[in-house]
C-alpha cells in the first residue's frame, strides 16, 4: 500500500469517527429523549417529534453553506465550524426549560451537522478514491450508524443516571474532545498533488487515490435533467421513510409492551446493523452501480417494514432487525454516489448542498407526519403503511436516473464510428 493510500484510508477512519460523534450523536438520538420530555412537560407526540424535525431542518442551510464553502476552501473549515456549533447547541439544549429554547437549540445543532458531516465527508472520499469509491464511502459513512448505536446507549445511560439534561451533555463532550481535534490534524479535501496527476489509475492499483475528476454538470445544467429531480425525489422518500420510523420506534415498542431499556437496545441494534449494511452496500455499488444498489436498499426496506407490523412478537422484531437494519441507512452513502454517477463530480459541492434540501425536507416531515398520524388514530400501523408506500416509490424514482456521460466521451464515440466504417 502506497503512502498516499494509507493516508486516504486514515482519512476514511477519521471521517468515520466524525460522523459517529456529530451525526450519530445528534440526528440519531432525539427519540431517546422523547419519553422523558413527555413525562416532564406533558407534550404531545407531534410536539416532541418536531424537535427531531428541527435538527434535520437545520441541516438544510448547513448543507447549503457547506456546499458553497467546499468549492472554495479546504473541508476542514466547515467540518470544524459545524462540529463546534453542534456541541455548543447540545449544551444549550441541556439548559432548556421550555419548548422553544429546545427547538432553537435543535435547529442550530442541525446547522452544525449539515456543515460538518455528510456533504463534506462524501466529497473528501470522492476526491481521494475512484475505483473503490463505494467501499470507502460505505466505511466512512457507516460511522453515522455505528455512532448512533453507541451514542443512543450513552445518552440513555446518562438519562437513567442523571436525567435528560445530562444526556445532552454526554453527546456534546466527544465532539469537543475527539471529533474537532481529529478534523483539524488529519482531514484534507484532496491529495496535495491531485491536480498534477493523471486521472487514470495505474494497472493493478485500483484502490489508490487519484485526482479530482473535472467532469460534471453545474447547477443550471443539472436542473434541466431528469436525473436531478429523480435523485431529489428518491432522497425525500428515503428520508421521510427512515427518519419517521427512527424517531418513533422507541415509543412504538414501549406502546406494544417492551420496556424502555429494551426499546433503546432495539434502536441501537437498528443503527448498528446499518453500519455494517453501509459497507456492504458500498461494495455492492462498486460492482453493480449506485443506481441498482439504491433500488435494492429501498426494496429491502419495504420488506422490513412489513415485519415491523408484527413486532409485538419477538420473532418478528428479530426478523425486522435482520432485514431492515442493514438496508435502511444505505442511501445516506448511495445518494452521493448516485449524484456523482448521474451528474458528475466537478460541482458536487453545490449540487449536493441543494439536493440536501430534498433529503432534509423528508426527514423534517417524516417524524411529524408519523407522530400526527398516531395522535389521530392512536396506532402506528397506518403510519408504517405510509412509510412502506414511500419505500416502493423510492425504487421507481431511483431506477429512472441516468448515467452521466462526459462531453469528451460522446465526442470520442462520434469519431470512432467513421473509423470503423473506413476499416
Amino acid at each position: 500500500m502506497l503512502k498516499e493510500e494509507r493516508r486516504a484510508w486514515l482519512i476514511v477512519a477519521v471521517l468515520f469517527a466524525i460522523g459517529a460523534f456529530i451525526f450519530g450523536g445528534t440526528i440519531s438520538t432525539p427519540g431517546i429523549f422523547f419519553a422523558p420530555l413527555i413525562k416532564e412537560f406533558g407534550w404531545s407526540h407531534a410536539r416532541v417529534s418536531s424537535l427531531a424535525s428541527a435538527v434535520t431542518l437545520g441541516t438544510i442551510p448547513g448543507s447549503i453553506v457547506a456546499g458553497f464553502l467546499l468549492e472554495r476552501i479546504d473541508a476542514r473549515i466547515p467540518i470544524v465550524s459545524g462540529a463546534a456549533l453542534t456541541a455548543g447547541s447540545l449544551l444549550c439544549a441541556s439548559q432548556g426549560d421550555s419548548y422553544f429554547p429546545l427547538l432553537i437549540a435543535y435547529f442550530f445543532a442541525g446547522i452544525g451537522v449539515g456543515m460538518a458531516t455528510l456533504l463534506p465527508m462524501s466529497l473528501v472520499v470522492a476526491n481521494w478514491f475512484r475505483e473503490k469509491r463505494g467501499t470507502a464511502m460505505g466505511v466512512a459513512i457507516a460511522g453515522v450508524s455505528a455512532g448512533g448505536m453507541i451514542m443512543v446507549q450513552v445518552a440513555a445511560a446518562a438519562i437513567r443516571m442523571s436525567g435528560w439534561r445530562a444526556g445532552y451533555g454526554a453527546l456534546a463532550l466527544p465532539i469537543m474532545l475527539i471529533a474537532i481535534p481529529l478534523a483539524v490534524f488529519v482531514v484534507r479535501s484532496r491529495p496535495p498533488d491531485a491536480i498534477d496527476r493523471s486521472s487514470r489509475p495505474e494497472p493493478g492499483r485500483e484502490g489508490r487515490v487519484h485526482p479530482i475528476e473535472l467532469e460534471g454538470l453545474d447547477l443550471a445544467e443539472a436542473v434541466k435533467t431528469r436525473s436531478f429531480w429523480l435523485i431529489a425525489a428518491a432522497a425525500f422518500l428515503f428520508a421521510f421513510t427512515v427518519y419517521g420510523i427512527l424517531t418513533q420506534i422507541v415509543v412504538y415498542l414501549i406502546g406494544v409492551g417492551y420496556r424502555p431499556g429494551a426499546a433503546a437496545i432495539v434502536l441501537g441494534l437498528v443503527l448498528g446493523f446499518n453500519a455494517v449494511g453501509k459497507v456492504i452496500f458500498g461494495v455492492v455499488a462498486d460492482r453493480i452501480g449506485a443506481r441498482m444498489a439504491m433500488a435494492l436498499s429501498f426494496a429491502i426496506m419495504a420488506c422490513g417494514i412489513v415485519l415491523l407490523f408484527g413486532s409485538r412478537q419477538t420473532a418478528f422484531l428479530a426478523a425486522f432487525l435482520l432485514v431492515y437494519g442493514p438496508a435502511w441507512g444505505a442511501p445516506l452513502m448511495l445518494i452521493p454516489l448516485l449524484t456523482i454517477e448521474s451528474l458528475g463530480l466537478k460541482h458536487y459541492g453545490s449540487l449536493g448542498g441543494i439536493l440536501r434540501i430534498a433529503d432534509a425536507s423528508g426527514a423534517v416531515m417524516g417524524p411529524v407526519a408519523l407522530g400526527r398520524i398516531f395522535d389521530l388514530t392512536n396506532s402506528y400501523h397506518p403510519a408504517f403503511g405510509l412509510s412502506m408506500v414511500c419505500a416502493i416509490a423510492g425504487i421507481l424514482a431511483t431506477l429512472g436516473c441516468e448515467k452521466f456521460r462526459p462531453a469528451d466521451a460522446s465526442a470520442e464515440k462520434i469519431v470512432a464510428v467513421p473509423e470503423a466504417v473506413r476499416m
